[in-house]
């Protein structure tokens, strides 16, 4: 049976319209599953990533693009609120509050349950404190400390000995201190800031800085020290101690029999010794 050229033509549309229909279904369906890919660095896309798009879609998510960048402030407004919201989603109790100093200076702080927290920076500030975020043992953590003094431990097997250097004074710097106004040129000793900012003589910082130049002056041999004896009890003193004590007190200079030494005695009421 031999077909005639209609039949063939008829059959051919047909294998035609067959395979246009299969291939626009292929591609719309391929269309309809794809994800949008975009460098564009906005909030829309970081919302809608990994979400299958349609091409209508992918119109709506460009056209909300441009106008976010038309509203640079309403970005950033919708931004800080998200991020809130993100916030409160990790942590339910977790809520953003306003601090007020002395009714005046506002800060903010957070308020976790029942506990309230202020940003370390204006503690540190306020209470003059010192301390900062460190990496221990692969952890971020804040290291607080209420002095910048280190702990100083004995050598071991050091026996101390009285006219050498007096237990670790030698690392101290004190006229490097940011506490430390200068060095007075007529006492020769540090004139501090602790308490006023027009500088003041502060006994215990007097001290360390004599105690830490005494250190040095055995560590290192330094010659050219100088040396000022203030009492040493052997001879008749020309010190006036009035200022050391109170007035019901007294302080004179005598023989010890035991010491076969002079000494200072000092006598004071039992009132002024409590």
């Amino acid at each position: 049976m031999r077909l005639g050229p209609f039949c063939v033509h008829k059959l051919s549309l047909k294998l035609f319209l067959a395979c246009t229909f299969t291939s626009v279904t292929t591609l719309y369906l391929f269309w309809s599953g794809c994800e949008v890919h975009s460098t564009l660095p906005t909030n829309k896309y970081e919302e809608i990533r990994g979400v299958p798009l349609t091409a209508i879609d992918c119109s709506k998510v460009i056209a909300g693009t441009s106008k976010d960048e038309d509203n640079p402030t309403e970005r950033t407004e919708l931004s800080t609120q998200k991020l809130a919201e993100s916030d409160a989603a990790v942590c339910p109790n977790d809520h953003r509050i306003d601090v007020i100093v002395n009714g005046g200076k506002k800060l903010e702080g957070r308020l976790i349950e029942n506990e309230a927290y202020v940003p370390f920076s204006f503690v540190k500030d306020y209470f003059d404190i010192y301390g900062d975020l460190q990496e221990l043992d692969g952890k971020t953590v804040l290291d607080w400390r209420h002095s910048y003094s280190d702990i100083h431990h004995p050598k071991a097997g050091v026996v101390y000995e009285t006219k050498d250097p007096f237990l670790w004074f030698e690392h101290y710097h004190v006229e490097g201190r940011s506490r430390v106004k200068c060095i007075s040129g007529v006492e020769d000793v540090p004139v501090s800031l602790q308490w006023s900012p027009e500088g003041h003589f502060y006994p215990i910082q007097i001290a360390q800085y004599g105690l830490s130049h005494y250190n040095l002056l055995h560590i290192e041999g330094d010659s050219e020290g100088k040396e000022k004896v203030f009492e040493d009890a052997e001879a008749v003193s020309e010190v006036n101690w009035s200022w050391a004590f109170p007035k019901s007190a007294q302080i004179t200079n005598v023989f010890d029999k035991e010491r076969n030494s002079r000494v200072l005695q000092f006598s004071t009421t039992e009132r002024d010794s409590l």
